[in-house]
């Protein structure tokens, strides 16, 4: 059974996380903590958000929306299909993250179109 309060726990952390960790990469690599935050919100509209490195309602808050849905789908994933590996496991919690990522990675950049990739990459 789905233990939701599970899923949104490790959600949250993994968006913290991420978004921390593009937020690091804009700063360093583009000048904008906030550029590749930006270019999430490619998906609704298009590849205009990828140019903006400001803070916006449109760009801004749409990208954390988007990162936060997407990377709490995948949280669901692994809460799902790894959370009996992970119980009080570290080598299980690993792996399972590791698959989980990897799959992540073939579906975001290698399966579905390109509008729908997170868009981290038009920045970064």
């Amino acid at each position: 059974m789905l233990d939701y309060s599970k899923v949104l726990q490790t959600g949250f952390t993994a968006t913290a996380a991420t978004t921390v960790a593009a937020a690091v990469c804009g700063a360093l690599e583009q000048n904008s903590p906030l550029a590749p935050v930006n270019a999430v919100s490619h998906i609704p509209w298009g590849d205009e958000a990828a140019r903006h490195d400001e803070l916006s309602w449109k760009y801004t808050a749409t990208g954390l929306a988007l990162n936060t849905a997407a990377v709490t789908s995948w949280a669901a994933v692994y809460e799902w299909g790894c959370c009996q590996l992970a119980d009080d496991d570290v080598t299980g919690a690993v792996a399972g993250g590791a698959v989980v990522s990897a799959l992540a990675y073939l579906t975001d950049y290698h399966v579905v179109p390109e509008r729908l990739t997170p868009g981290f990459e038009k920045r970064l």
